[in-house]
């Protein structure tokens, strides 16, 4: 439970700040005023101080998963990743189906280069969730970075059936697919992500070379060149590419 008002902190966050450490003062150990004082902190991204107050509400409410889930996403913005991990860690033991502690957790793990551990992060999150497309999408990513490519691309395709307007798996499931050589998938897949998003050049690069792939050299052209023009300060990248244009043509 929060006591701040939204609309006041983000007019006058800094008398909020003052305002809710003066309750805190007066009442230590309510601690419905630090989670407001939490909230108005990160929305100024005072992260030291957060996380003060983070640890703080855990010494009021020690088994308490969201106070320990908190505290690991507020180090994990601020970039302290491995005492995240520790915090998520932390909050998973209190509360085993803690479903965003282990999606977070995953999240820090994969950044961390721990693919197997965040693999495992994202399998406990789709079980306690398994509608949910994002939580499919990462464990795809997972898989991706292990180099386990197909199995990566089952769960892309778990992820875009059930939310396909989601551009990230879009993207990843198009990009898997080309570098799987299964073209034909990847050409409609890629289509639609430069249409979400049309200043993502892999995205351009990837459909155009798969276009080549299947005999239609005209459009694999078209899209080769978009590719470039989004890389122009890339002379190396632009050389390659410019060659292939030259292949497809």
């Amino acid at each position: 439970m929060t006591l701040a008002n939204p609309y006041e902190v983000k007019k006058k966050p800094e008398e909020a700040t003052l305002a809710f450490q003066k309750a805190i003062e007066l009442d230590p150990s309510n601690v419905d005023y630090y989670y407001s004082l939490t909230f108005v902190l990160r929305d100024q991204e005072r992260y030291a101080e957060l996380v003060e107050v983070d640890k703080e509400i855990i010494k009021l409410q020690p088994e308490d998963a969201d106070a320990y889930f908190y505290l690991g996403a507020d180090l994990q913005s601020w970039g302290k990743i491995d005492e995240a991990i520790e915090a998520h860690q932390a909050a998973i033991k209190l509360d085993p189906d803690h479903k965003q502690a282990h999606g977070i957790l995953g999240v820090a793990l994969l950044n961390q280069g721990r693919d197997e551990e965040a693999l495992s992060a994202f399998l406990n999150f789709v079980r306690i969730k398994p509608r949910d497309g994002m939580g499919w999408n990462n464990v795809g990513t997972a898989l991706y970075s292990l180099g386990r490519k197909d199995e990566a691309i089952i769960n892309y395709y778990r992820a875009y059936t059930l939310n396909p307007n989601f551009y990230f798996t879009v993207r990843n499931l198009g990009k898997t697919l080309y570098e799987r050589n299964r073209y034909a998938e990847a050409i409609l897949i890629l289509q639609k992500a430069v249409k979400m998003n049309p200043e993502c050049d892999e995205s351009w690069f990837n459909l155009g070379s798969s276009l080549g792939k299947m005999g239609r050299k005209g459009e694999g052209k078209v899209a080769l060149m978009n590719a470039i023009k989004l890389r122009v300060e890339d002379p190396a990248e632009i050389a390659r590419m410019e060659e292939l244009c030259k292949s497809i043509v």
